[in-house]
């Protein structure tokens, strides 16, 4: 006979969660009971109300339990999956009331296997105790599988965020130093540059090519972000990823600029006044310069990308609804401290000594205290004001590589590099006459020149503001057809204006590149936004290194490009200087094609950007991996790699630094 039991209790109305606090104070762990009357009841009343699942355990408990249980299956059992990265970003807590609902489903099946064990007699003998067993593992596989298989939407994790946390406070004192450390990048990103015309060009009297050189030598480290970036992330110091890193390429900066400040300054070539040599040796004084600012932009290049894993870190921690807002704050810093870079260079070194006007000037000496100073706060500040998480040892350099090779196999990767890519290589397309046209028709001095190209990064600061304020969760795809085509009103009959002498005034052609820029700048931004939507865990660094390396690379792809469609074209200085009607259709015709490429090549590439940040979340779980795509793509990126050091390295020497393969203006 059946044994006799209890009444079941009467089920509670349904709870509504407002929020997940809510159901952390609902699930309160219960009292346990092991006889056999107590658990037939519970199976009982759990028939009525499926919220009886929390009077035989503790759902939070279960949770944490079966979210470790689903990471590491997601690891062991599908390391190829595309659900790996959103399984390894979640909480415990984060997937509570993704668990609650399926506990919900696979409980019941469970409930109904015990019901029937607890309800037999001996007459059903063991083939109905064993038709129950299966019942219940019937029920416990469901619940596995609707916990590893479930497709995440926007409810599964708290608002939306690609990490637990919740969002950083970067005006924060323990998160500051992330904004120093971005705003010191941009001072060294618009001095060091900036230096290759007053100083190389005019202090020390290098020839035109010799220049050209410093100015690739200076940047060369950019090429090599990818390498930086997996240091960063595959060698932890001590367990710390960013900090020592951070630390030791300021640090590099710091003894490097404060011997060159305290060395003393070589004497000019010549007073620009009267033209008397002074120094006749000067030239052969620049690799004493040289030398020592290419190892410095290797060290804070090097702590540049440490802070951009930080970072993609931060940002995967905002919400879906904000997320951006970290990108954009600490980007518009850093065009701030670019600013101040070029500033501190179009005022200072302007006396007559460096082609200038002002009877005041910087020494060079006092350039390199400056620099020396800004390293050392940013030190300090890195040092006191920047966390970093500490994490486990992890794996070996050839695991994480692995590991990491198997990320650019994932579609979401490879389409946005080449993205990436393409959107460079049609942004940076430009025509021989841009330069020649502000030198022979609209004759701009070089310190016109000097503020506008300040002024250009503050209105890419501007433009990170108008993306943060106004355009965070536009379309992507929409906010690049803005850029485009507004770039393109404002440009192309700007030029025109020029080129067909209606109206010919520095101010008013310059005032055209600044609006372009800005343009230019919400292009860069959809770019930048899009990195931390495919970043993987564990792989910040990397993967906006890669992106970003990558991007860098189609600069010198794009010159070699326009140059060899310019040579179509007679828009030499010889031609310019004519001004004839016939030159001045050349160099329209020339523009056409320039804005041409830019509209089209984007239009045409529009299709590999997301929409928006929930498309970039869809391409990432499901679209799936490709080895044979990724090699073919990547392999040719290391052939553009390899394009890129040569066209830089001919770009060093006086017999190859005039082809226009290297921009020059063509080999006599």
């Amino acid at each position: 006979m059946k044994q006799q039991h209890t009444p079941p209790p009467v089920s509670p109305a349904p709870t509504t969660f407002s929020d997940e606090d809510d159901v952390m104070r609902h699930f309160n762990p219960p009292q346990h009971h092991h006889d056999h009357n107590r658990i037939q009841e519970q199976t009982s009343a759990d028939d009525d109300d499926d919220s009886g699942v929390a009077k035989i355990h503790n759902p939070q408990k279960e949770s944490d339990r079966r979210a470790t249980i689903a990471q590491n299956r997601c690891q062991e059992d599908d390391p190829d999956a595309t659900t790996t990265a959103y399984c390894a970003t979640e909480s415990p807590r984060d997937l509570l009331p993704r668990f609650r609902d399926s506990i919900g489903h696979g409980a019941r099946a469970t409930r109904e296997g015990l019901k029937g064990l607890l309800q037999s007699d001996n007459n059903t003998g063991n083939t109905s105790i064993n038709t129950n067993l299966s019942s219940v593992r019937s029920g416990a596989n469901n619940l596995r599988q609707r916990t590893l298989h479930h497709v995440p939407s926007d409810d599964d994790s708290i608002g939306g965020a690609l990490r637990p946390g919740g969002p950083v406070n970067l005006f924060a004192q323990e998160n500051i130093g992330l904004l120093v450390n971005y705003y010191a990048v941009g001072i060294f990103n618009g001095i060091l540059p900036g230096l290759v015309y007053p100083f190389f060009k005019i202090y020390l009297g290098l020839e035109g090519y010799q220049a050209n050189a410093t100015d690739t030598l200076l940047m060369f480290a950019w090429y090599f972000k990818f390498v930086f970036g997996i240091i960063s992330d595959c060698m932890p110091v001590y367990g710390y990823r960013r900090k020592p890193y951070i630390i030791f390429g300021w640090c590099c900066v710091l003894v490097i600029m404060t011997i060159m400040a305290l060395n003393p300054a070589v004497a000019p070539l010549r007073y620009t006044g009267d033209g008397r040599i002074v120094n006749p040796d000067a030239p052969n004084e620049s690799p004493k310069y040289v030398i020592p600012l290419m190892i410095v932009t290797i060290g804070y290049l090097f702590a540049d990308v440490s802070c951009d894993g930080l970072m993609v870190e931060f940002a995967q921690r905002e919400f879906e609804h904000m997320r951006g807002r970290a990108q954009l704050t600490v980007y518009g810093v850093r065009f701030m401290g670019e600013l101040s870079g070029t500033l501190l260079v179009a005022l200072g070194l302007n006396s007559p000594m460096y082609n200038g006007t002002f009877k005041f000037a910087l020494t060079i000496n006092g350039v390199f205290w400056i620099m020396a100073g800004v390293a050392l706060v940013t030190v300090l500040c890195t040092i006191f004001n920047l966390r970093d998480e500490k994490v486990n040892k992890g794996h070996s350099l050839k695991l994480q590589l692995a590991s990491f090779w198997k990320i650019m196999q994932q579609r979401a990767t490879w389409q946005i590099v080449l993205y990436g890519f393409l959107q460079k290589l049609s942004l940076a397309f430009d025509v021989t006459p841009s330069s020649t046209i502000n030198h022979l028709w609209l004759n701009t001095d070089p310190f016109t020149k000097n503020l506008f190209r300040s002024a250009t990064t503050g209105i890419y600061a501007a433009g990170s503001f108008v993306t943060h304020k106004y355009l965070l969760n536009v379309s992507w795809r929409t906010t690049m057809l803005i850029a485009i085509f507004c770039g393109l009103a404002f440009g192309l009959p700007s030029v025109m204006i020029t080129v067909f002498d209606v109206y010919r005034n520095k101010y008013f052609y310059l005032t055209k590149d600044q609006l372009v820029s800005f343009f230019d700048c919400l292009a860069m931004m959809v770019r930048i936004l899009v990195i931390v939507e495919i970043a993987e865990p564990g792989f910040e660094s990397s993967t906006y290194g890669l992106v970003t390396t990558v991007y860098n690379l189609a600069g010198p792809m794009s010159t070699a490009i326009s140059n060899y469609v310019n040579s179509g074209f007679d828009v030499y200085d010889e031609d310019i200087k004519s001004d004839s009607n016939y030159v001045r259709w050349q160099v329209a015709f020339s523009f056409f094609v320039m804005y041409g490429v830019r509209v089209f090549l984007n239009l045409a590439v529009l299709p590999l950007l997301p929409k928006q940040k929930r498309e970039a979340k869809a391409l990432k779980l499901h679209g799936g991996s490709n080895k044979l795509v990724s090699a073919g793509l990547f392999t040719f990126f290391a052939l553009v790699f390899v394009f890129a050091i040569t066209v830089n390295l001919m770009s060093l020497f006086k017999s190859t630094e005039c082809l226009k393969i290297v921009g020059g203006d063509g080999c006599k």
